[in-house]
C-alpha cells in the first residue's frame, strides 16, 4: 500500500452484509457497553510493519461500515 490513512474492514467469505471493521469497539474489548463503532484510521508508512490492527468488529448496526468494492 501507499503510505497514508486507512480504514480496514474485513468481509468474510463470500458475504459482504456482515463485515467486520477495525473499530472504536476493538480496543474496548468488543463487550455490550462499546458502543462505538466508528473505524479508527490507520497509518502506513513506508518501510515499516503496520502491527495489531483487527478487523473484529462485527457487532456494529446494518450499514454502519462501508460495502465490499469486490462485486
Amino acid at each position: 500500500l501507499p503510505p497514508g490513512s486507512y480504514f480496514v474492514v474485513a468481509y468474510p467469505g463470500n458475504d459482504s452484509t456482515y463485515p467486520g471493521g477495525y473499530s472504536q469497539a476493538v480496543p474496548c474489548g468488543l463487550l455490550a457497553e462499546c458502543s462505538d463503532h466508528s473505524l479508527i484510521p490507520v497509518n502506513v508508512t513506508s518501510d515499516a510493519i503496520t502491527t495489531g490492527i483487527n478487523p473484529g468488529d462485527f457487532y456494529g448496526p446494518p450499514g454502519i461500515f462501508p460495502g465490499s468494492p469486490v462485486p
